[in-house]
């Protein structure tokens, strides 16, 4: 399922909590990753679990999956 939002902060300050407040998943434990560009590796899938870590974007957007952690 794809899902767009707009965030009226600039890339590079977006918290892992202030996307989390954005897309309220209230019920159950998630595990979210975002498309970065590695300087090695080029365009990989990068997982943040603190709240207070930066997410990063790409191509200046962020792209997300949330995926329900059953583990």
């Amino acid at each position: 399922m794809k899902c767009f939002i707009s965030m009226f902060f600039r890339l590079g300050e977006i918290t892992l909590k202030d996307f989390k407040q954005i897309h309220d998943k209230s019920s159950g434990n998630y595990r979210y990753s975002f498309k970065a560009l590695d300087p090695e590796f080029g365009t990989v899938k990068e997982e943040v679990m603190n709240d207070d870590d930066i997410i990063p974007g790409w191509e200046g957007k962020i792209v997300a999956w949330i995926e329900e952690d059953t583990g």
